[in-house]
C-alpha cells in the first residue's frame, strides 16, 4: 500500500463494511446514529453513500457496470483493520475535562494501518506504509506533544506491574505504601512525593496498550506505554527488560520513539 489517509462518514463506512462482507459491523455502525431502520431506509442510506464514494474514486464500478467494488487502497485498509495480526490501542484521558480519545494501529503482514474516529461520525484510516512511522502516528493518535528534551530520558526507578496497573490505588488511600514501593524501586523520597503528586493531579494520562488476540481481546497495559502529564512534568512508564514491571523516566522525544518502536506488534 502506498501512504495515504482516507476519511469516510459513518454511513459510508457502514456501506464499505457491508460490501466487505462484514454485515454485523455494518449494522452496529448504523446503530450509532440511527434508530431501528427498515430495509428500504438502509438501501437509501447506502445509495447516497455510494454516490459520495464513487465521486471520490473510493468505490468503482465493475466491468458489467452493476457491481460496486472498493478501491484497492481502501480495500486493503479495511482488510488489515478487519482481521489484524497485531493491534495497539491508544487512549488519552484528559482528567480535568473528563474526556477521552482513542485510536488503533493494526498490523497484518508488513502492512500497518491506523484507525481513529473522535466523534463517531468521521472515520479516518491511515496507511503508514511501514513500521518506521510508528512514533509519529502514535503521537498523532494520542494528541501527545512532548515537552521534554533528550537529557530527561534516563531511568529513574522500577515499579512492579501490579502498581502500574492500578494507578488509582497508587495515589489514593495507599499513599504511604505507594511511596515505600517507589523508594524501594529507586526513587528518592523527594522524587517519589513529586511523582505521586503529579499522578494524583495529572492533566492527562496517555496509554498505549497491546490488544491480545483471541476471543477476549484483552487490553494489556503491561505490554505498552503510559505517559502521566502534569503541569510541570511528563513521566514515561515503559516495560522493563525483565518483563515483570515498568521503568519510570522523564519523557523525552528520543525515549518515546525508541520505546514505541520496540513494542511487540
Amino acid at each position: 500500500m502506498s501512504a495515504s489517509t482516507i476519511k469516510v462518514s459513518l454511513e459510508e463506512l457502514a456501506l464499505l463494511l457491508h460490501l466487505n462482507d462484514r454485515d454485523e459491523e455494518s449494522k452496529l455502525m448504523l446503530g450509532i446514529a440511527y434508530e431501528e431502520l427498515t430495509p428500504k431506509e438502509v438501501e437509501n442510506i447506502f445509495v447516497t453513500a455510494s454516490h459520495s464514494l464513487l465521486v471520490r474514486d473510493l468505490l468503482l464500478m465493475a466491468g458489467d457496470g452493476e457491481k460496486l467494488c472498493i478501491a484497492s487502497t481502501l480495500k486493503e485498509a479495511l482488510d488489515v483493520t478487519g482481521a489484524p495480526e497485531g493491534t495497539l490501542f491508544f487512549q488519552r484521558v484528559d482528567t480535568g475535562l473528563q474526556t477521552s480519545y482513542t485510536g488503533h494501529l493494526h498490523r497484518k503482514g508488513s502492512s500497518y494501518v491506523s484507525y481513529q474516529s473522535l466523534d463517531g461520525i468521521v472515520h479516518t484510516f491511515k496507511d503508514m506504509g511501514s513500521r518506521e512511522g510508528l512514533a509519529e502516528e502514535g503521537m498523532s493518535l494520542l494528541g501527545l506533544r512532548i515537552k521534554g528534551d533528550a537529557e530527561n530520558g534516563g531511568p529513574l526507578a522500577e515499579l512492579p506491574a501490579r502498581l502500574v496497573n492500578n494507578l488509582a490505588g497508587l495515589t489514593s488511600e495507599q499513599a504511604a505504601e505507594s511511596r515505600e514501593a517507589l523508594v524501594s524501586g529507586g526513587f528518592t523520597t523527594e522524587l517519589a512525593d513529586r511523582f505521586l503528586e503529579d499522578a494524583q493531579h495529572a492533566a492527562s494520562i496517555y496509554s498505549v496498550m497491546k490488544l491480545e488476540e483471541g476471543e477476549t481481546h484483552e487490553l494489556r497495559a503491561d505490554r505498552g506505554l503510559i505517559v502521566i502529564e502534569s503541569e510541570q512534568t511528563q513521566w514515561l512508564l515503559y516495560p522493563n527488560g525483565q518483563g515483570n514491571g515498568f521503568t519510570v523516566s522523564k519523557l523525552s522525544d528520543a525515549l518515546f520513539r525508541a520505546q514505541i518502536q520496540g513494542l511487540d506488534l
